[in-house]
């Protein structure tokens, strides 16, 4: 089970995390898990996304996986086309 909580937005969120697969998929990584969701990335942010790195990590079987932390922001304006920024090997 997540411990981390849930967003309230699924659908806009759902959509989200659909382009950035979509995004991430034809750049030739594979995607392990979805819905692990942080606002914004600051410094308390980074901290507490190493922490659920290791939580997922610790949980699953990933053994022989390079892993590494990606920001991917995907803004969706009101009417108009999706913003998708990807940062690989953010921090």
């Amino acid at each position: 089970m997540w411990p981390f909580g849930r967003h309230k937005n699924k659908p806009l969120g759902q959509r989200g995390e659909d382009l950035a697969a979509k995004m991430l998929k034809s750049s030739g990584l594979k995607i392990l898990a979805r819905n692990y969701r942080c606002p914004a990335v600051n410094a308390h942010k980074q901290h507490h996304i190493k922490k659920v790195a290791d939580y997922y990590l610790s949980h699953h079987a990933t053994d022989g996986y390079n892993t590494r932390c990606d920001i991917v922001s995907v803004i969706i304006p009101a009417g108009r086309s999706a913003q998708i920024e990807h940062i690989p090997n953010a921090f």
